[in-house]
């Protein structure tokens, strides 16, 4: 076996030529020379650490914090290390171990799991122990390591080689070690290639620990500079916060120092904690900020408005990201012009700044009204894009000349871009710029427009129109009369002029007029007045409009009336139709019969609407509708979709074609139809139908009358036709028999007249003519016990009670009394029967008929096979009977009317079976008035089964 060398023993017993598999093996590192010579850079307290000579641990640990590098992430650049270590050497685990006090910290780990480590034994912890790498060729055969869970749980660590992180003072920090789960060796070279390995790690390391050294000697070039300037400098990074701020920073929030500061939540920093992180957003997007106004927070509470500018600094190499950033206190300044432009906001004109490179500066809230825009939308955009109808217009040609020659002028002018006149005053600005202010003279232009246009107007209205016109001045003076006025009251022309109404009018009449001119003169109305007017020796009504005139455009005060326009239009033919209207109306509101009246609708690409506009009280009254209920309706909203649209359609027939049109409709009014004759005719103006009017009377009685007349033809044609077929039937029936009767008697008087002895009669002939007789006259009286039986059943005359009733047991008394009659035509007759008795409620003699009627029809319209009889219960309500044949069976669609009387699946004097064809009638007939029903399931060619469903009796014995 063999032993484990301790690298810092002497030699132990053994071989010393070649050393044995297992044995670790400490060779003199070529790195370990020039981390000699490098001594020099890092001179630790206590003094250089020797090679080969046992290290003072706590130096080592004070070194290894310089770089550090304990409880940190992986990191690429390392990773590729041991990647290419275990790569190089084919074992799949390599490692960079630091070696702390009383952890191991993986920093990189190809093969095992990264970070924190505490093995009671150690293989880096030996090997940072020796000045050259350490190899243990079979950790299972090693002593001091045979028990290592490494070696005896998974992996099964055989093969270790580690080669120590030595500073350039000389402490081993570390090791970079490769381990394999089979035994191996390690050759001189692959030792060198490893040490090689372990070397660029410690460069790694070193320049890391370089590059923080500059950043740390950045910072204080930073703080120095920024500790002399107003402003508040400060740096940040994305995972600490603030990194470094200068006392102005400090001091401009309100803490005492850098530490309080940022012990304080980032949030509480703003006034608007959203708006930090827009900043934030935008910061990231555009690599910095520029000069954004931002409302901080104070300490106190307190708050103040920050110009803020960042820049994003790249770190070099593994230094981190970064942002600089500077905060210039602008509150005094931000709220001065603040002030300034509220006061100009609170200006009734439109002000608009631009900066000498024609970029709007501001823009007051009257501005923003007329243009259709908001601040944010102008502000800091050029004004030839956002007025872009300026260019090569005279504004564009004033504005550039003004900004050129500084000296302030004005324009008025018509903006295309707007369809709005302006008025604009334009002032050279401090800053180089220009201020703009205008109003919105439209309104001013139309009215002089209007005016002009009015006055040019005037004389040619008073002059051609056909309606009397005149202007009055204040005392009631006509100024102006058109050719129409002076015809009207038979005046020469100028003959007008100066004279008030009292000369030309009756005093009476001149009062009135002068009152309305009151009116309007002094109160500035506009006054209607119907005045009568005798024309021709004619009493007619005039409607007079009289309005204010103002004298615009003088010195006198323009809202005082200076004289009266008016005018009269003859409305004489209008207040006729009025009455003649008003006439109707009293008419139509007191007409008895129903009437109303539809509106009818613009046509347009679609139909017309159709509305109620008025129904009279009787039409209230008849059909039990309210006009509230009606008016402004159509007749789809009023009766539903369905017949408010053939409603609606004989309307637009009418509105259409412009003819009445009459018509019967069915209403749903109330609780069922209700039926009705109408009429109704259109109202025609001007060749289109403007209204349509209709009476509507109830016809419903007269309908139900009419319906009870069809029934009861119906029902009378019905007897008809069930007593021509009972006398048809019953003539067959009786008639047959009697014939057969008759006939055979006759026969045997014949047989009997003709034989001189009694032993000369044929005994068989005769007794077989007897027998005919009698089957003739059994048949005849089933023919009449078959229709007194149906007639006492209508007739109620047949007293059914209902008591319990085994229906198995009346089957096989029935079946008994049928089993010669079916055995006779070779057919089959079965029961089906429950071993208990099956209970009815109903009467004994009823179920007899039923049973009876049954049996006899399957036995005669079955030529072969079978007849089945059943009963059984069917659920808690019901016993049941039934009886099915393979006989002729019939359609379907014909069984229904089996259970008339008189009727057959095949009838008339030609019918293959013979009967009365009331069995099936009297069947049900008694069937119902036990409580029951009858069911016939039937198939032609294939046989029948009728089910008699009678209540279940309550009680069994």
């Amino acid at each position: 076996m063999s032993s484990y060398k301790d690298p810092s023993s002497g030699s132990s017993s053994g071989e010393q030529e070649q050393p044995d598999a297992g044995h670790p093996e400490t060779k003199a590192s070529r790195s370990e020379k020039v981390q000699a010579e490098q001594a020099e850079v890092e001179q630790p307290e206590g003094g250089q650490a020797q090679a080969g000579q046992a290290q003072d641990d706590d130096a080592r640990l004070q070194a290894l914090r310089r770089y550090d590098v304990v409880g940190t992430d992986p990191e690429p650049d390392f990773d590729r290390i041991t990647r290419v270590a275990a790569s190089l050497f084919e074992v799949p685990i390599a490692l960079i171990n630091f070696i702390a006090a009383e952890r191991e910290w993986r920093k990189s780990a190809i093969g095992a799991e990264s970070g924190e480590q505490a093995p009671k034994v150690s293989f880096c912890r030996e090997a940072v122990q020796s000045s050259g790498t350490t190899i243990i060729e079979d950790a299972a055969e090693t002593e001091r390591f045979a028990g290592h869970p490494l070696v005896e749980d998974p992996p099964g660590v055989r093969f270790y080689a580690g080669a120590p992180l030595q500073t350039p003072g000389g402490y081993r920090i570390g090791t970079l070690c490769v381990l394999d789960t089979v035994p191996r060796r390690f050759s001189e070279e692959e030792t060198s290639r490893l040490e090689d390995l372990a070397g660029m790690v410690m460069s790694e390391l070193e320049r890391r620990r370089e590059a923080k050294r500059r950043i740390q000697e950045k910072d204080r070039r930073l703080q120095s500079i920024t500790e002399n300037v107003s402003d508040g400098i400060y740096r940040s990074t994305a995972e600490a916060g603030i990194v470094y701020a200068n006392s102005a920073f400090v001091e401009m929030f309100g803490y005492q120092d850098l530490e309080e500061l940022r012990a304080t939540e980032r949030e509480t920093l703003y006034a608007n904690p959203d708006r930090r992180e827009e900043l934030i957003e935008k910061e990231a997007k555009e690599k910095g900020l520029s000069r954004e106004e931002v409302r901080y927070r104070r300490k106190d509470g307190t708050t103040f408005i920050g110009l803020l500018s960042t820049q994003r600094v790249e770190g070099e190499e593994q230094e981190k990201t970064y942002f600089d950033g500077a905060i210039t206190d602008v509150t005094e300044r931000i709220e001065e012009r603040q002030r300034r432009e509220q006061a100009i906001r609170r200006t009734t004109d439109g002000i608009v700044e631009v900066g000498p490179e024609w970029r709007i500066t501001l823009v007051n809230e009257q501005a923003e009204k007329v243009y259709g825009m908001d601040e944010e939308e102008m502000l800091g955009r050029s004004a030839w894009k956002v007025f872009p109808k300026l260019e090569d217009t005279p504004f564009e040609e004033t504005y550039r000349e003004v900004m050129q020659t500084r000296e302030a002028s004005s324009i008025e002018g018509y903006y295309s871009a707007l369809e709005e006149w302006f008025d604009v005053q334009i002032y050279p600005n401090e800053d180089g710029g220009l201020a703009f202010y205008f109003d919105v003279i439209t309104e001013r232009k139309e009215r002089e427009h209007r005016l002009a246009i009015t006055s040019q107007r005037l004389e040619a209205i008073l002059q051609h129109t056909s309606r009397p016109m005149f202007v009055k001045n204040r005392e009631g003076e006509h100024l102006l009369t058109n050719r129409r006025f002076r015809e009207l009251f038979d005046l020469e022309e100028g003959e007008a002029l100066g004279r008030t109404a009292e000369e030309f009018l009756p005093p009476g009449k001149a009062r009135g007029v002068q009152e309305n001119d009151r009116a309007v003169l002094q109160e500035g109305k506009t006054v209607e007045r119907e005045e009568q007017i005798r024309v021709d020796g004619e009493w007619r009504t005039y409607l007079t409009a009289k309005s204010p005139l103002y004298d615009i455009g003088t010195e006198k005060d323009p809202s005082r009336p200076v004289a009266l326009f008016g005018t009269a239009t003859d409305i004489t033919d209008r207040k006729r139709r009025e009455q003649e209207l008003k006439q109707a109306d009293t008419l139509f509101e007191h007409a008895q019969d129903a009437l109303f009246m539809i509106d009818v609708g613009a046509e347009t690409d679609e139909n017309r609407t159709y509305t109620v506009q008025q129904v009279n009280p009787a039409y209230e009254e008849k059909t039990d509708l309210s006009a509230s209920e009606l008016i402004g309706k159509t007749p789809e909203e009023i009766v539903g979709p369905e017949v408010g649209g053939q409603i609606e359609a004989r309307y637009e027939r009418v509105a259409s074609e412009q003819i009445p049109l009459e018509y019967k409709e069915e209403l749903p009014i109330g609780e069922g139809t209700t039926h009705w004759s109408t009429r109704i005719a259109p109202v025609v103006a001007n060749g289109e139908t403007q209204k349509i009017v209709g009476t509507t009377r109830d016809v419903t009685a007269q309908k139900r009358r009419e319906k009870r007349l069809a029934e009861a033809k119906k029902e009378a044609e019905a007897a008809n036709r069930m007593k021509s077929a009972f006398l048809a039937t019953m003539s067959h029936e009786i008639r047959t028999p009697l014939t057969s009767i008759l006939g055979f008697a006759e026969a045997i008087g014949e047989e009997v007249q003709g034989a001189e002895h009694p032993e000369e009669l044929d005994v068989e002939l005769l007794g077989r003519f007897s027998k005919l007789i009698e089957e003739g006259g059994r048949r005849l009286l089933e023919t009449l016990n078959a229709v007194l039986n149906l007639s006492k059943l209508e007739a109620g005359q047949m007293e059914l009670e209902a008591e319990p009733v085994d229906l198995a047991k009346q089957a096989r008394q029935v079946v008994q009394e049928h089993h010669t009659q079916a055995e006779e035509k070779g057919l089959k007759l079965r029961t089906r029967l429950a071993d208990s008795p099956t209970w009815a409620e109903a009467d004994e003699g009823g179920v007899q008929i039923v049973l009876q009627n049954l049996l006899s029809n399957a036995i005669k319209y079955t030529e072969e096979g079978s007849i089945e009889v059943r009963t059984y219960l069917g659920g808690e309500e019901a016993a049941v009977l039934e009886v099915e044949d393979t006989g002729i069976g019939m359609d379907p669609e014909l069984a229904e009317g089996l259970f008339e009387p008189f009727r057959q699946a095949s009838e008339g004097v030609s019918r293959e079976y013979e009967g009365t064809g009331v069995g099936l009638a009297v069947t049900r007939e008694a069937a119902e008035k036990m409580g029951g029903s009858v069911e016939v399931d039937t198939q032609k060619g294939e046989g029948s089964r009728f089910t008699i469903r009678l209540p279940r009796a309550s009680l069994a014995g």
